[in-house]
């Protein structure tokens, strides 16, 4: 009874590798020998306990069985693949390995598969026949080629067709026939020097192709979700625009790529290029200018607030940039993209490939949700800005206000003194401002107060700093400075205040400004005296007559 027991579980496992582990009918035959031989000896258990346990160790080593033919066993293990499976397999592999068993099996002399997009075939697979004259990476649906190969189903090619171009297959009078058929979005040349094409082939590769099509759309798929991840968790770390526009662009560099990419923003009713990122020289020299054709592709995107240009094609000489169109001539694909805040287009990103067909419509739907989440971050970005700058500045003259320009003070004075350096703080103040506010109102008030802060601003340089002190007062810190260097500096800006002209009522005036200032840290060695002493030399200014400069060093 114990041996019939065991003969059974043993059976059992047996049975499990032939069918589950697909253990070949060689293995299974001796896997039988052995039950046999258990049940002659009954009695020796322990020898096929065994066996049982020297087939389990052996099972990752010993031969399976075959399918019909290694296609659908390739078949199979595609289908099985997981995750691990699918990051392993490249795509250019895959093709080979069946383009390989398709031309073993069958003998077939050579193949050209074409991939089927918006109105055109992107080049796939090309075996064998690189220099054949219609052979081409791109091919129109309305291509004169395309349309004689897809009105026959099969051609006859002798090696003295001009098509052929004097390409010799296999021998000088052999006849080449091709065959011609579309799977899906598939367009196949199968060449053969044979009597007859067995359908058996067009099955095989119809069956490859919706394994690569399967396959190809769960790789993108895994990769665009993995992608869009990334994106979404670097704009949540990320707080100016200037990073969530890098962010975004480092993210199209890998979908769907690009050679060229303009950004664009929309400023007093004209796109102005913000930003270029391209190898190419001549397109970079445009930054910071605006487009002025209105039959622009980037305008029409724009107005429209519709992605352009719709289709794969992109032909320079008709597409309106911007600039020099020469410029464009090596880009075969072009993509403009409208950037939108809360459905209205505040800008674009245009995008220039040298690969021709790379931004179809499966491409553009992909990209809608990465813009919309661009959109989102970069409108937030754009907020935090502003919500800064109101704590940061003044709202009148857009200065930096009281509050900001203490704390930049601290950071100036710091690093002048990490590097042994001299600072300079000019106080100003416009002279009877309080008369013009009389005199003239307050409105009027406020423009004085603005079109001096634009002197100031357009005056000093980007290291520097200028500041609303209060009411009429500014101040100033001028880095890395002498006394002689701010005499020269505050007298060009009074100068330039002094010639200002405005207009009340038909009534013109002009306004004067008065300064002073102090250097550390030779004339004050702390943040506070560096201020009192501007603030002193500035009071002797307008103790002086007014419209005037002094420092505290020349005041005795």
């Amino acid at each position: 009874m114990e041996v019939v027991i065991f003969g059974l579980i043993f059976l059992s496992v047996v049975s499990y590798l032939v069918i589950m582990e697909k253990i070949s009918a060689f293995y299974g035959i001796i896997f039988f020998i052995a039950i046999l031989s258990i049940n002659l000896y009954q009695l020796n258990i322990y020898l096929g306990m065994g066996v049982m346990a020297s087939l389990f160790l052996l099972v990752p080593f010993i031969g399976k069985s075959k399918n019909n033919n290694d296609i659908q066993e390739k078949s199979s293990n595609v289908h099985k693949s997981g995750d691990e499976e699918l990051n392993y397999i490249k795509f250019k592999n895959f093709v080979n390995d069946y383009i390989y068993l398709i031309k073993k099996d069958y003998k077939i002399s050579s193949l050209v598969i074409y991939e089927g997009y918006d109105d055109f075939f992107k080049l796939l697979k090309l075996d064998s026949i690189e220099n054949f004259s219609y052979v081409r990476n791109i091919v129109d649906r309305n291509d004169s080629i395309f349309t004689a190969l897809s009105q026959f189903e099969t051609i006859n090619l002798s090696t003295n067709d001009k098509l052929l171009k004097n390409n010799i297959i296999h021998r000088l009078d052999s006849e080449i026939k091709v065959f011609v058929y579309q799977y899906k979005r598939y367009l196949i040349y199968i060449f053969y020097d044979f009597e007859t094409l067995d359908r058996e082939i067009q099955n095989n590769i119809n069956s490859f192709l919706y394994m690569f099509n399967d396959l190809k759309k769960q790789i993108i798929l895994k990769d665009y979700k993995r992608d869009l991840l990334s994106l979404s968790e670097k704009f949540n770390q990320l707080i100016t625009p200037k990073d969530i526009l890098n962010a975004f662009i480092e993210s199209l560099r890998k979908y769907p790529s690009f050679d060229t990419l303009i950004f664009t923003e929309y400023k007093d009713n004209a796109q102005f290029i913000k930003l270029v990122n391209s190898d190419n020289k001549n397109i970079s020299m445009s930054e910071n200018s605006f487009i002025d054709s209105k039959n622009s592709i980037i305008n029409l995107a724009f107005e429209s607030n519709y992605p352009l240009p719709g289709s794969y094609k992109f032909d320079y000489q008709k597409n309106i940039l911007f600039g020099d169109q020469d410029n464009f001539s090596e880009y075969q694909s072009l993509l403009v993209y409208p950037i939108q805040e809360q459905n209205k287009a505040i800008g674009t990103i245009t995008l220039l490939s040298r690969t021709m067909g790379i931004y179809n419509k499966e491409t553009v739907n992909d990209l809608k949700l990465m813009f919309n989440m661009f959109d989102i971050a970069f409108l937030n970005a754009k907020i935090f800005k502003q919500m800064e700058e109101m704590a940061t500045t003044d709202g009148l003259t857009g200065l930096v206000n009281h509050r900001t320009f203490q704390e930049k003070l601290t950071e100036y004075l710091a690093r002048a003194k990490r590097y042994n350096k001299k600072i300079a703080v000019i106080l100003s103040d416009i002279d009877h401002f309080k008369l013009v506010n009389d005199t003239y109102g307050h409105p009027m008030g406020d423009e004085v107060l603005r079109q001096v802060s634009k002197v100031l601003k357009k005056d000093i340089r980007d290291v520097d700093l200028v500041a609303r002190y209060g009411g009429e007062e500014f101040i100033l810190i001028i880095e890395e400075t002498t006394k002689e260097e701010v005499y020269v500096l505050a007298n060009r800006i009074r100068e330039e205040i002094k010639s200002l002209e405005f207009t009340s009522n038909q009534t013109e005036f002009n306004v004067t400004i008065s300064m002073g200032f102090a250097i550390f840290p030779d004339f004050a060695e702390n943040k506070q005296k560096i201020i009192d002493f501007s603030d002193k030399a500035l009071y002797y200014s307008k103790e002086n007559g007014r419209d005037q400069v002094n420092c505290i060093c020349d005041i005795s």
